[in-house]
């Protein structure tokens, strides 16, 4: 599915390899949460004063955890909701911060800000047209990673709530608690592309209009 989405953002032949070295890191984050998810159960969270800790380990506006953990409860899985969404949490914010140092140096090499770059940044597509995409898919791919996010971890759009059907079922069983980890984690790291992606549609667009003949 990451693939997929990947393709249809970055269309493959036009790579740049730095791009795939920053998809290796969705790989190993789904070996490390399916490591928690398969070997610690809910018991041994709560008999674990080390676990139970790491689990309410994140601030008092993460409020979208508590509302994961709130519908998890019903299932008596509303410390392994956390235990989860902590980690995905933490593990997404080293991911998002390799990915985007990445994703920028290869801009930033492919406009010649910085020299004497390795071939790992060079990217055909980006060379041939400045940008990975057009505009308007990257400000919806963007808008919706962004609510998506939110929904997991802040809640300031969405509310995860036992009203929600649908939504609430994914977050009643170990299995669907694992695959909704990976995916904040692949929100973060999606969102890595994205920021720079935007960032140089506006350098394309102040470069037209520095240069409107060429």
């Amino acid at each position: 599915m990451f693939n997929k989405i990947k393709e249809w953002f970055y269309p493959t032949k036009r790579l740049s390899a730095s791009i795939h070295i920053t998809s290796q890191l969705i790989y190993i984050s789904i070996v490390i949460m399916l490591i928690p998810s398969v070997f610690i159960s809910e018991e041994m969270i709560n008999n674990n004063t080390n676990l139970l800790s790491f689990s309410n380990f994140y601030p008092e506006f993460f409020q979208g955890i508590n509302n994961i953990a709130q519908v998890a409860s019903s299932v008596n899985l509303e410390n392994k909701a956390k235990l989860l969404f902590v980690l995905s949490f933490y593990l997404g914010f080293i991911c998002f911060i390799i990915a985007i140092f990445i994703v920028s140096r290869m801009y930033l090499c492919q406009y010649h800000i910085l020299k004497n770059c390795s071939k790992v940044y060079i990217s055909e597509r980006v060379k041939s047209y400045g940008t990975n995409g057009s505009f308007y898919k990257v400000l919806g791919f963007g808008i919706l990673l962004l609510v998506g996010y939110d929904m997991m971890y802040f809640s300031n759009i969405i509310v995860i709530d036992m009203n929600m059907r649908r939504v609430g079922m994914n977050y009643q069983s170990e299995i669907g608690l694992y695959f909704n980890s990976i995916l904040a984690i692949g929100s973060a790291i999606f969102i890595a592309y994205v920021i720079p992606e935007f960032l140089a549609h506006i350098y394309q667009f102040y470069l037209k209009k520095l240069h409107p003949r060429e």
